[in-house]
């Protein structure tokens, strides 16, 4: 973070709450560059520490939509020093984005995303087809789903949290039943109970109460 503090980077740009914390944990000081977040969970995290966040989606929280928004902020003028603090899976798609308009991103591992150990318990639940709904929450998570669940029984919905990650799934063989057309914890509760009238009850009232929603944008990770 010493560049970052001595102020070498025109701008930060966050893609998940994850990312403002880790950033935040190894020393970065408010005030060293602009900052952009791919949306209001990211964003809050960041005021949380004391950085002020200046520019952000207004619907669409990916990286291809912080990538659009940054792009037209920064069309005139120099090419920016943008640093990325992401996780170590996370696509290029905001970095990309950056570099073909001429600016210069510097990708940093902030993070690192670990999938939680295998339960058989779990795994044979849903195989049996007694979870009415999956919730995926990231890229990352749909190829974890469908490592340990797929084939997903018919009778069990899949719940995207946005577009990338209903992509991310049908890359895996996995359709969404529901997408979020919010990319937040909250826009997908407010999908799954929009269309649950679709699924059978058992097991979505539970899901829905045990999730929290403090933090998931559609995140490239």
């Amino acid at each position: 973070m010493e560049r970052w503090n001595r102020g070498a980077y025109d701008w930060l740009a966050v893609t998940s709450a994850n990312g403002a914390s880790a950033f935040a944990d190894a020393g970065a000081r408010p005030g060293a560059g602009r900052i952009a977040a791919v949306g209001p969970a990211t964003a809050e995290a960041l005021r949380s520490r004391g950085f002020e966040v200046e520019l952000a989606p207004e619907h669409d929280f990916s990286g291809a939509s912080l990538g659009r928004v940054m792009r037209a902020e920064l069309s005139e003028g120099e090419p920016r020093r943008i640093l990325l603090p992401l996780s170590e899976i996370a696509d290029t798609v905001l970095e990309t984005a950056l570099r073909d308009a001429g600016h210069a991103p510097d990708r940093v591992t902030a993070y690192r995303t670990l999938p939680a150990p295998r339960d058989p318990d779990i795994e044979a639940e849903v195989a049996a087809g007694r979870f009415d709904a999956i919730l995926v929450m990231s890229g990352s998570t749909a190829r974890e789903v469908a490592r340990r669940f797929a084939p997903v029984p018919s009778r069990t919905a899949l719940a995207a949290i946005g577009r990338p990650t209903a992509s991310a799934l049908a890359e895996h063989g996995l359709r969404a039943d529901v997408v979020a057309e919010e990319h937040t914890a909250s826009g997908l509760l407010a999908a799954l109970a929009d269309a649950a009238h679709r699924f059978a009850p058992a097991r979505i009232p539970d899901l829905i109460d045990d999730l929290d929603p403090a933090d998931t944008e559609g995140t490239t990770a």
